[in-house]
């Protein structure tokens, strides 16, 4: 049966593409030497009633010139359809052990496959159900045989994620230092990330609690977006009003006793009203009381 999927590997990418379709363990018998030595197929299957294509109903087009390409046929012939579903029919892949099955699904600048037999391979094998779109798709789903492994990708995630790292622990040195804005600051992202400063008695135990949501519950998203949340002070203002019943809320609607205030987005842009000073000043004073 096949299946839609994303692949993370984006086509519109330009230049050489190198993957891997690699198998999923060993579901054999046979020792790890053997079962290496020994080539996988992944076979023919059907959509409804008609062999699976590699390509979509919208790449008709493409799929008659690369199958013309690869049996010399008239790609407007009328026996296309009968040509189309031979062909397809009998299209297999096959996957050698260790480092899998090499493919070139890179595009030249024109758009056009770099090696034309190995994009369409992969196109193949990204639409079956037993091939995950890469290793941890492969880990978490049963009965996988094989799965995408695509070294750039790859790189990138862990490039993307140590630039990630690095910029929260230098928030955090801003944050965990001496001045008063910072501390300031801390207590508003901790506001808006649900907690109480008021509740810490030291400076020391918010910094744990802070390092806890971020490394341990894995809220570094929501402690990115409070940080660099240009509108930090009046959110964690309105997180303020809410717990002293100062303001309501209703599913995602803010009241003041019959004053509807609108979303948070919206009280945010009031409170930064030059007409609504008064307003902004009385619930500051509030909050300190």
């Amino acid at each position: 049966m096949a299946r839609k999927k994303t692949s993370t590997v984006k086509e519109e990418d330009h230049g050489s593409k190198i993957i891997y379709l690699k198998r999923n363990g060993n579901p054999t018998r046979l020792d790890e030497e053997m079962y290496d030595g020994a080539v996988t197929k992944i076979g023919s299957r059907f959509e409804g009633r008609s062999p699976m294509s590699a390509f979509s109903i919208e790449e008709r087009d493409k799929e008659k010139y690369y199958l013309a390409l690869k049996q010399g046929m008239d790609v407007e012939a009328r026996d296309f359809n009968r040509i189309r579903n031979e062909f397809w029919n009998d299209f297999t892949i096959s996957v050698p052990g260790g480092e899998g099955l090499k493919l070139e699904i890179g595009l030249d600048e024109d758009g056009e496959p770099l090696n034309i037999d190995d994009y369409v391979t992969w196109k193949y094998a990204v639409k079956c159900r037993e091939v995950a779109e890469d290793k941890a798709d492969a880990d978490d789903r049963s009965n996988v045989l094989f799965y995408i492994n695509d070294p750039g990708y790859e790189n990138r995630i862990k490039h993307s994620k140590m630039v990630t790292k690095m910029k929260i622990n230098g928030y955090l040195m801003e944050l965990f230092s001496n001045k008063a804005e910072s501390k300031n600051k801390l207590n508003q992202v901790l506001r808006v990330m649900g907690e109480k400063p008021e509740s810490f008695k030291l400076e020391e135990d918010k910094h744990l609690k802070l390092n806890e949501l971020i490394f341990e519950k894995n809220k570094a998203s929501l402690f990115m977006s409070a940080y660099e949340d240009d509108n930090i002070e009046l959110r964690a203002l309105i997180h303020d009003l809410h717990d002293k019943n100062v303001i309501a809320k209703s599913k995602n609607t803010y009241h003041e006793g019959d004053e509807e205030l609108g979303t948070v987005d919206d009280l945010i842009a009031m409170l930064k009203s030059p007409t609504e000073s008064d307003r902004l000043m009385r619930y500051k004073s509030l909050v300190k009381v």
